[in-house]
């Protein structure tokens, strides 16, 4: 009679643990309410967390709401899928609140003079050290809540690329329910070109089925000459083609 008692307390206990379990996890996957939301801004504390701070206080509480509502779906995850192929502006409509959103492409660039040695010719001759860099963001109500970019830094004479530098990966993001992992960077030469890539996954904490491998790829043979493209596993997307900047 011991041994049943003792067994079936045992039971209780498992049983007890793995209700707890399952109530954790579902508060994890739980929309934050607006004060929790701006909370997380504020922990994070950087220029980004404050600015989405300042503009999240001027929505109205349905605004505010539709806002959360829109990060914890599955949508935010399919509207930056969705933008990354069009690079549009459009609306999502959540709780009867229209939530402009962006998607935008961009790249920026700089560029200084190597002067350098042709050994075979006793000429000197001039290369140049150059960085571009490509971005996605997404914006809603006009603040910035994802960002990816990649940074390519190559070497070039002006007319074709000779080596590459480096390749840098960066990105920011304030929806706590969406994850961006860097998942490394590569870089080669090939017909004049100097080719970097930086890969993301992606994750949704709140649809854990919603995953993604996000790749920015840069080209580029001199500062007049560089293009931007996304590669995407995702089934809406694929990829861009190289976008001219």
């Amino acid at each position: 009679m011991k041994g049943f008692k003792l067994l079936f307390m045992m039971i209780v206990s498992l049983l007890v643990i793995g209700l707890f379990t399952i109530t954790v996890s579902a508060d994890d996957s739980k929309i934050m309410t607006p004060a929790e939301y701006e909370s997380y801004l504020l922990n994070k504390s950087d220029e980004g967390a404050l600015e989405i701070l300042e503009g999240f206080k001027n929505l109205t509480d349905k605004e505010q709401e539709a806002f959360l509502e829109f990060m914890w779906s599955d949508e935010y995850f399919e509207t930056l899928s969705y933008g990354t192929q069009n690079g549009e502006e459009f609306s999502v409509q959540m709780n009867e609140v229209d939530i402009p959103v962006k998607v935008s492409h961009s790249m920026d660039h700089s560029s200084s003079h190597q002067p350098a040695s042709n050994f075979d010719s006793g000429i000197q001759s001039t290369t140049y050290r150059s960085w571009t860099t490509g971005t996605i963001d997404l914006t809603m109500f006009g603040f910035n809540t994802t960002t990816m970019s990649t940074k390519l830094t190559w070497q070039h004479n002006n007319s074709q690329a000779l080596q590459v530098y480096s390749v840098e990966q960066t990105d920011s993001n304030y929806n706590p329910t969406f994850f961006l992992t860097k998942d490394g960077t590569n870089d080669y030469i090939s017909n004049g070109y100097a080719y970097g890539t930086g890969t993301w996954s992606m994750t949704l904490s709140a649809a854990p089925w919603v995953q993604d491998t996000t790749h920015v790829d840069v080209r580029a043979r001199t500062l007049d000459d560089k293009r931007k493209r996304i590669r995407s596993t995702h089934s809406n997307i694929g990829h861009t083609g190289w976008l001219v900047y």
